[in-house]
């Protein structure tokens, strides 16, 4: 069996988690250091199996001296960062032990408190919330009830999740007439992407395919400001773009994919046939840039 087949009947099923992506290599082997998906429920649970020195529900799933040996500390990093089997402890709080993903996704658990906290956003840095959060654990019984804080969280939780209101569509620049529905090829570049095409009506939504290695991808753009959303993402995920023109010749993308923890703000800048484009990816995993030309 592969990973995911060995985690399933031994880690995952176990702590009743079912809904799982994680990518694999030709060969059929998941990528143990990177891009495993879950709900945020789940990601607690890893942290409340940790806690509870790898014991869920009177089972031991994984063995205590491993869970022992693995959050000790193994090395201490020149900025005084901790290291033990792929769990860190912060050197301003050694109290936490915390599994840390790409761009603030955090699993962290505290022995001390008894807590176990999940981080799923990203650009932020968690140690910032965890300022916040930390001197509000203050007992250990349950707190008595606060109608009127609950009904302030309730309201803040309800004006977040209302969509924003859509803008006016600025009228489009002649060469956005010029280049819709025209697909660009592009030199060979890390991303894999083979080549785009932007397409234009009078709307309020505008049309991206984008050609990678293997697959397509065609989605929605708001231009009045608002997220369009799709699952056409790699994964299936939900992802969501918007855009609009900075100026005559260049066109901002917003491509979110939330769901993977990418933010991409992707520039393309048009000029005698061909095509400019910036990726910068909001947690710094890749900026760069490649041409692409226009196809015969």
């Amino acid at each position: 069996m592969n990973e995911l087949d060995f985690a399933r009947k031994y880690l995952f099923e176990p702590l009743g988690i079912h809904e799982v992506i994680w990518p694999a290599d030709p060969q059929g082997n998941n990528t143990g250091g990177f891009d495993l998906h879950l709900h945020s429920i789940d990601m607690a649970k890893l942290g409340y199996l940790l806690l509870n020195d790898g014991a869920w529900k009177g089972q031991q799933i994984i063995s205590k001296e491993w869970v022992k040996k693995s959050t000790q500390i193994q090395v201490t990093l020149a900025d005084g960062e901790r290291y033990g089997y792929l769990w860190w402890s912060p050197d301003e709080n050694p109290d936490l032990i915390e599994a840390r993903g790409r761009g603030g996704q955090r699993i962290i658990f505290s022995k001390k408190t008894n807590i176990v906290v999940v981080f799923t956003g990203s650009g932020l840095e968690p140690g910032q919330i965890g300022a916040i959060l930390a001197p509000a654990i203050r007992s250990d019984q349950s707190l008595p009830e606060n109608p009127s804080g609950y009904k302030l969280l309730k309201s803040q939780i309800e004006a977040a999740a209302k969509a924003p209101e859509s803008k006016p569509v600025p009228k489009l620049p002649a060469v956005a007439d010029e280049i819709s529905g025209k697909t660009f090829v592009f030199e060979p570049n890390p991303l894999g992407i083979k080549s785009f095409t932007l397409s234009f009506g009078k709307g309020a939504e505008a049309k991206l395919i984008l050609i990678e290695e293997d697959q397509s991808e065609e989605n929605p753009i708001g231009l009045d400001g608002v997220y369009r959303f799709s699952n056409n993402s790699r994964f299936g995920t939900p992802e969501a773009l918007k855009g609009s023109w900075i100026s005559d010749k260049e066109f901002l993308l917003i491509y979110n994919e939330f769901a993977n923890n990418h933010l991409w703000r992707i520039s393309f800048h048009f000029a005698k046939g061909r095509a400019s484009v910036r990726f910068v990816e909001n947690t710094g995993l890749l900026n760069t840039s490649f041409s692409a030309k226009l196809e015969k």
